[in-house]
């Protein structure tokens, strides 16, 4: 039988790849918009513009994808425990 601690070990993966993924989208803003500063192009408002709202759409993906991966997650624990009963 499927025990409940998979589910809840892959919760703990998921969050911690989350929180990496989080972590290496807020360095690299920091190196775009040092690249930016340090390059004087001459578009480089309508490039930072550009990347930010990229940046804000890849973050929101990610919010939802992780809603969708939790949910799915808890959803999983559940069936699992009232399979048990």
């Amino acid at each position: 039988m499927v025990n409940e601690k998979i589910f809840e070990n892959l919760k703990n993966v998921y969050e911690l790849a989350f929180d990496n993924f989080k972590l290496i989208t807020e360095q690299q803003k920091k190196l775009v918009e040092m690249f930016l500063k340090q390059a004087p192009l001459p578009n480089n408002e309508e490039v930072a513009k550009l990347y930010e709202e990229w940046l804000n759409s890849t973050q929101k993906a990610l919010d939802d994808f992780k809603g969708i991966v939790f949910k799915g997650l808890d959803f999983m624990i559940e069936a699992v425990n009232k399979a048990k009963k």
